[in-house]
């Protein structure tokens, strides 16, 4: 039985206030269960005491949301329960979906597999499973044996611990093992273009109309990605203000 405990994570415990109503659904929507904010310190530490061996690849990631995307697979593998990135808003509760159901994935919409020119992708924005889980076992060798490619850096990421490495492992499953994969609708209806075309809007008037297949909305937020972005326009601006200036 998958434990009934959700497990999120951010840098420290001050979340910051757009995810506080997103965190706010998820607690509404499943009273009785527990929840557990691990902030990066947490991390480091639940690493260092229970995962020792890894504690020189977990320090070494050259990007900081591949310690993110780890500790994730670490947390689950250990102690079960379900996993949520803060910006995935929660409607209603989850339970339904759980079935007999040992470990949970998500298909992400139809339109990002389209993107990186692959029959799906399954997100690890939202993940559920036992503790102990063969496939979390398999997940974490993966990100151990990874050599690093040379790819951009937002590739580098989805390649090495993100949602390319999990779909790639997935693929790779033997047919009998025990993984469970949720149709996007029930999470990832959204596209990363929809969502940021709604960024904003309140759905909760929308509720009574929305599908009852609809368990909650990924926002697709994306902070470590979009802060490259806008690191590298900075930059750019700065290269032409300067050769503009003659300097």
């Amino acid at each position: 039985m998958i434990p009934r405990i959700i497990h999120q994570t951010w840098k420290t415990d001050r979340i910051p206030r757009r995810y506080r109503s997103f965190v706010d659904s998820w607690r509404a929507n499943h009273p009785g269960w527990e929840w557990k904010l691990w902030t990066d310190k947490d991390n480091l530490q639940f690493v260092s005491a229970n995962y020792p061996s890894l504690i020189n690849l977990y320090t070494s990631f050259p990007q900081h949301i591949q310690r993110v995307d780890f500790i994730r697979y670490l947390i689950l593998s250990k102690y079960g329960g379900v996993y949520v990135d803060l910006d995935l808003e929660c409607i209603r509760n989850i339970e339904p979906l759980f079935n007999d159901h040992a470990c949970i994935l998500s298909l992400e919409h139809a339109n990002h597999a389209q993107q990186h020119g692959v029959p799906f992708v399954v997100s690890n924005a939202l993940m559920a499973s036992t503790p102990g889980h063969q496939f979390f076992g398999k997940v974490i060798s993966e990100v151990v044996a990874y050599k690093p490619q040379p790819l951009k850096p937002d590739l580098m990421v989805l390649e090495s611990t993100g949602p390319l490495m999990l779909t790639r492992l997935l693929r790779e499953l033997p047919e009998h093992e025990s993984v469970h994969v949720l149709d996007s609708i029930h999470f990832f209806s959204l596209s990363l273009s929809a969502a940021d075309q709604a960024r904003g809007y309140d759905l909760r008037p929308l509720l009574p109309l929305l599908s009852p297949e609809i368990y909650g909305f990924h926002w697709h937020d994306g902070t470590w990605w979009r802060n490259g972005l806008r690191l590298r326009f900075m930059k750019t601006l700065s290269r032409f203000k300067s050769a503009g200036s003659g300097r």
